[in-house]
């Protein structure tokens, strides 16, 4: 738009310079009254523009310090909950440990399973509403590994004889309990790696964790892998 209104400009004074000795102003303004208008809205219109992005860059400037203001605020409180996320993963692998050795044993398993706090999942929700596109997918990952090991978790078998009210999945129980003990591992291993991003010592979020990872927290827990025997087969 600069351009457009510099050639007006020059137009207009070499036309101004080019007037023959004696004729008044008046009359020049007259011939080139459009093209001087013109280069008037271009300048005015030149200002409105440069003013209306002016404004536009700083309304997402403010709005991005909101959003990260946002994130940060939910990045604070965040080891609190890995912390119940990592406890809850605990509980859950004592009692698949207890819940596979009871259905060996008696055919029957009386405990319910551990509970998931409710506000996990809230936190997680506000993270993800205000994180860039790498956080959210590794959020996403934490939130699929929570949502399977749920699933894995209600769907383990109870007796050896089909309850009223309780769901069943597959034919093969060790196979249920080894996937619960595999998942309750795996989220136990992503949401202990969540830390360090947590705690602003690094910027980049965990990936899905690995089968070498898996092992060596069932490794750290001690589980006699023996009272597993399908184990290895879904590792």
């Amino acid at each position: 738009m600069w351009l457009q209104i510099l050639i007006c400009i020059v137009v207009a004074f070499v036309a101004y310079v080019s007037l023959p000795p004696g004729e008044p102003l008046t009359d020049f303004l007259y011939k080139w009254q459009t093209l001087l208008a013109a280069g008037i809205a271009l300048f005015a219109a030149r200002l409105t523009v440069q003013k209306i992005s002016i404004q536009i860059r700083q309304v997402e400037e403010h709005h991005e310090d909101i959003r990260n203001r946002k994130f940060d605020a939910a990045r604070a409180v965040m080891s609190f909950t890995l912390s119940q996320l990592c406890e809850y993963a605990e509980t859950s692998l004592r009692y698949t440990i207890m819940a596979n050795k009871e259905f060996i044993e008696k055919n029957d398993i009386t405990e319910e399973i551990p509970p998931l706090p409710d506000n996990i999942i809230l936190t997680l929700r506000d993270l993800i509403e205000h994180a860039d596109a790498e956080t959210t997918v590794s959020l996403h990952n934490l939130i699929s590994c929570i949502q399977i090991h749920r699933s894995r978790m209600r769907f383990l078998p109870r007796s050896k004889t089909p309850q009223p009210g309780y769901l069943v999945m597959g034919d093969n129980p060790q196979k249920q309990f080894a996937w619960a003990l595999r998942d309750t591992a795996a989220l136990h291993v992503i949401a202990s790696a969540f830390f360090e991003y947590a705690r602003k010592k690094t910027n980049t979020p965990p990936n899905k964790p690995i089968n070498d990872e898996i092992r060596e927290m069932i490794n750290k827990f001690k589980v006699d892998l023996s009272e597993f025997p399908e184990f290895k087969r879904v590792l």
